[in-house]
């Protein structure tokens, strides 16, 4: 009876409504700057699909292990049907996974990949001063005095690959693990934050970042050159602090637009992503980690040189509004 009412709510697609109508406004976007003589979205789809596809098969088959161990437990009688009629009501959910994000993504990355020549990187003087004021220093130097080179060792895993990884599996795993509400308000939450942070506010206030501020300035550049010289002092040249600007350059000169690509640091969606962590693991096991992961993004924000301080506030507050109106705009009777 239980099965049959929840494959009656996922019959029901209104959960999937606002995921879906944000990622054709996203997709709209990435067409329209397309037209305006930025990259194109399509270019992209084939890489974002294959790797939504890998993650996808790989959060099904830790779910089915961990079913299959929860229905041994339990000495279930038949838990390959067990199994089967539960999964059925999940593949539609799949969607979300395996076609929504990787448009999306791929939208999300022709957009940010035009900002440059479209409408050009006009606040970084402001947000560097503002830092400055702040702080009475550029905040980098403030980081860069606390931590050497094993901790910025560990501040860049966190950052690079474990980000990348949290952010890709998260999408994947809560439609097999979340309820159907849960699932609406994350991906909803999720993609509104990155269309109304990454898009619309990374082009009313368009900046590079510091370590991207010779793109602007000379003489602004300059102030971030012992930046860039700490960060090669600390670390291996192939590090991820120092070849992921040098693959993002190379992509301002490409007519087409790279795999993950772009230069834009207001907001920093990489605060923007795990402030939506925090708030989906509030009320459970996740939240203090969760919370540790979002502090070391911040200061890894900082501590690269990707962002300015101010960077990080904006996108937790646009986070936390997108989650509040996912939170209304999902149905609660799902």
């Amino acid at each position: 009876m239980k099965s049959t009412s929840l494959s009656g709510r996922v019959g029901n697609h209104r959960w999937l409504a606002a995921p879906i109508f944000i990622c054709l406004l996203m997709l709209g976007a990435g067409i329209s700057t397309h037209a305006l003589g930025g990259p194109s979205p399509f270019d992209l789809l084939d890489d974002y699909f294959r790797g939504s596809m890998v993650v996808t098969l790989t959060a099904l088959m830790i779910w089915v292990f961990y079913r299959t161990l929860q229905l041994a437990y339990a000495r279930e009688l038949e838990p390959t049907r067990s199994l089967w009629t539960e999964l059925k009501t999940k593949l539609p959910m799949q969607v979300l996974p395996l076609i929504v994000f990787p448009v999306f993504l791929a939208s999300f990355t022709a957009t940010k990949s035009a900002i440059l020549p479209l409408v050009g990187f006009r606040f970084d003087h402001t947000f560097a001063n503002l830092d400055k004021a702040v702080f009475a220093t550029d905040p980098w130097r403030i980081t860069h005095s606390m931590f050497g080179p094993l901790s910025t060792g560990v501040i860049q895993a966190i950052y690079v690959p474990i980000w990348v990884a949290a952010l890709a599996y998260s999408q994947s795993l809560i439609t097999f693990f979340g309820t159907i509400r849960t699932i609406g308000v994350f991906y909803t939450a999720m993609l509104l934050t990155w269309f109304a942070g990454g898009f619309v506010t990374a082009y009313l206030l368009s900046a590079a970042g510091p370590i991207f501020s010779h793109l602007i300035d000379a003489k602004l550049g300059s102030r971030f050159e012992p930046l860039k010289d700490r960060l090669a002092n600390l670390l291996d040249a192939e590090a991820p602090f120092l070849k992921g600007p040098q693959y993002l350059l190379e992509g301002v000169s490409s007519p087409q637009a790279y795999y993950g690509g772009g230069i834009s640091a207001m907001p920093s969606m990489h605060v923007a992503a795990v402030t939506i962590f925090v708030l989906a693991a509030r009320r459970t096991a996740w939240f203090i980690p969760s919370c540790v992961f979002a502090a070391a993004i911040v200061v890894g924000s900082i501590h690269s040189g990707y962002h300015y301080a101010i960077d990080a506030p904006v996108a937790a507050i646009i986070a936390y509004a997108s989650w509040q109106l996912a939170e209304r705009w999902t149905p609660t009777s799902l």
